[in-house]
C-alpha cells in the first residue's frame, strides 16, 4: 500500500486554501466532531484522540475541505478501525472532506447534507491547476476503500474551480453507499448512531465493531466484492480447511453474481466475543438476498464462528451454519440471462412437523431398560429423532450428500475435513451443516454412557 505520509513529503496537494486548524474533538463516548479547514498536523490530532475511541465511533465532518494527504491519512484511520462518518442535516463536506466520508462504514449523509468532489490540484502563483501525480494517488487511495473504477472517475472529474456535489441517483449508480438520515422538523438533529453492542473489553468491543462491519460491507449491492478481501488474512481455516484468501475470494464473487441484491443484519444482542490469544466471535446474522435477473429471493439467518487475529485484525478462521431460511420467486418478470455460477450458501431445509419418539422398548438391551427412566437417555433420544428429521428433510443433491459424508465418516481417524478441493460448494456447506448438528451429540455421545444409550435406541 502507498504510504500517505512519504507521498506528503515529494507531492504538495490541497484541494483548497486552508486557513486555520481544524476543530477535531469526542464531543461524546462515541462521537468525534471535525469541522472547519483541515491543514497539517489535523491527521496527528485525529489519531491522538481515536487511541481510546470505541468500535462503534461515528465521525461527524463539516468542512470543505484541505490538505489532501492529511485527510487521506484521517480516512486510513477511520477505515482500519471500522468508524462510520456522518454528515449531519444543513452540513456540508466538501473537497478533501470527502474522501474522509468516503472511508466510513457504514456512511451516514442528512437529507439536507452535501458532499462534493473535485480533482486535486496545486497552486503556482495564484493559479490552480490539476495535478495527474495528485489524482493518481487520490485513485489509490478510493481504490483501497474499495470503491469502483466509475466511482473513482466521479470523485476525481470535476475541475479546480468546480464541485460535484454527490445526489441519490449517482450514488447508487457508481457504488457509493450511504445511509439518509431524514432531517427532523419538532426537534433538533441527532448525530447517526450505529447498533450498541454488548459489554466486553476494548479489543472485544473491536472485533465486535469488526464483525457488524464485515456484513455491512457484504450488504452492498452488486458484484464488486473485492473490498472484502481487507477482512481475512491470506491464509484462513474456512469451515474446517485451510483455504487461500484468493479461493475464498472467488466464492465471494460467485455468491455476488448469483445474488446481486444482498442485506446482512447481525443480531447484535446474540454477539459473544472472548479474546485470549487470538479472539473468537460468535452470534447470529440474518440474510435477505435477491436477484431480479432469475426472479428469485431468499431470507433466513445464520450462525457463525470468526476469528480474528488481534494484531492485524483480519480473519484467521470462520465456520457456521444455516439455522433456517425461506426461498419465493420475485414479482419482477425474469429476463434472459446466461447460466451464472453455483448458489456458495445454500437454502437450509424447512423444518417438518414435530413428530412423536419411536416407541419405546422395542429391541432394547437390558442397559437400555435401565438407563430409559434417566433424563440423559431421554436427551439423547429427543436429540437422534431430531437429528433424523432433519436429515430427512433435506432435498436430494449435493447439500445432502455433504451431510451424509459427515454423517458416515465422522469417526474416521485423521478426521476428515469439509472443505474439500474436488467438492462442490454446496456440498461443502452441507457437510460443514451436518458437522454442527452432530458436534454436540457426538460429545455427549462420548462423555454420557446414558445418552449414548438414548441415541442409540432409536
Amino acid at each position: 500500500m502507498l504510504s500517505l505520509r512519504m507521498a506528503a513529503m515529494s507531492l504538495a496537494v490541497t484541494i483548497s486554501a486552508p486557513v486555520k486548524a481544524a476543530e477535531i474533538a469526542a464531543i461524546e463516548r462515541n462521537i468525534i466532531m471535525i469541522s472547519g479547514e483541515i491543514v497539517k498536523g489535523d491527521a496527528d490530532k485525529f489519531a491522538t484522540i481515536v487511541v481510546t475511541a470505541p468500535a462503534d465511533t461515528v465521525v461527524i465532518l463539516s468542512s470543505g475541505g484541505g490538505g489532501i494527504f492529511e485527510s487521506m491519512m484521517i480516512g486510513e484511520a477511520i477505515r482500519a478501525r471500522h468508524f462510520a462518518t456522518g454528515i449531519p442535516n444543513d452540513a456540508t463536506c466538501a473537497s478533501a472532506c470527502g474522501l474522509i466520508w468516503l472511508a466510513g462504514i457504514p456512511r451516514y449523509i442528512g437529507s439536507t447534507g452535501r458532499v462534493g468532489f473535485h480533482a486535486a490540484y496545486v497552486v503556482k502563483e495564484g493559479v490552480a491547476s490539476e495535478t495527474g501525480s495528485g489524482n493518481a494517488v487520490v485513485g489509490a487511495y478510493l481504490t483501497n476503500l474499495g470503491l469502483s473504477y466509475e466511482a473513482i472517475f466521479y470523485v476525481t472529474s470535476a475541475a479546480p474551480d468546480n464541485i460535484t456535489w454527490l445526489h441519490t441517483a449517482d450514488a447508487k449508480r457508481i457504488g457509493i453507499d450511504a445511509i439518509t438520515v431524514e432531517k427532523k422538523t419538532d426537534e433538533t438533529p441527532a448525530p447517526p448512531k450505529v447498533a450498541q453492542l454488548p459489554d466486553g473489553s476494548p479489543l472485544e468491543q473491536k472485533v465486535m465493531g469488526l464483525i457488524v462491519s464485515y456484513y455491512a460491507l457484504w450488504s452492498r449491492d452488486g458484484t464488486d466484492v473485492e473490498a472484502l478481501a481487507q477482512y481475512y488474512k491470506d491464509s484462513v481455516a474456512f469451515y474446517g480447511a485451510v483455504t487461500s484468501l484468493a479461493k475464498i475470494m472467488d466464492e465471494k464473487r460467485k455468491f455476488s453474481v448469483r445474488w446481486p441484491i444482498r442485506k446482512y443484519t447481525v443480531r447484535t444482542n446474540t454477539l459473544f466475543a472472548k479474546c485470549s490469544g487470538a479472539c473468537s466471535i460468535t452470534g447470529v446474522v440474518e440474510w435477505d438476498v435477491a436477484s431480479v435477473e432469475r426472479n428469485a429471493h431468499s431470507t433466513g439467518t445464520a450462525n457463525f464462528v470468526v476469528k480474528f487475529d488481534p494484531a492485524s485484525g483480519r480473519i484467521i478462521a470462520e465456520d457456521g451454519s444455516v439455522l433456517a431460511s425461506h426461498s419465493e420467486r420475485l414479482n419482477a418478470t425474469p429476463q434472459t440471462s446466461p447460466p451464472v455460477a453455483s448458489l456458495p450458501i445454500p437454502a437450509a431445509p424447512q423444518p417438518v412437523p414435530q413428530q412423536p419418539l419411536p416407541p419405546a422398548g422395542g429391541g432394547w438391551t437390558p442397559e437400555q431398560m435401565t438407563a430409559s427412566g434417566t433424563s440423559s437417555f431421554a436427551a439423547g433420544r429427543v436429540d437422534r429423532t431430531d437429528y433424523e428429521k432433519w436429515f430427512e428433510a433435506l432435498a436430494p443433491g449435493p447439500y445432502q450428500e455433504g451431510a451424509m459424508f459427515w454423517a458416515e465418516n465422522r469417526s474416521i481417524k485423521p478426521t476428515p475435513t469439509c472443505n474439500q478441493a474436488n467438492r462442490q460448494p454446496l456440498w461443502i456447506m452441507g457437510c460443514s451443516a451436518g458437522k454442527a448438528k452432530l458436534d454436540n451429540s457426538d460429545y455427549r455421545r462420548r462423555t454420557d454412557r446414558n445418552y449414548w444409550l438414548g441415541w442409540n435406541s432409536v
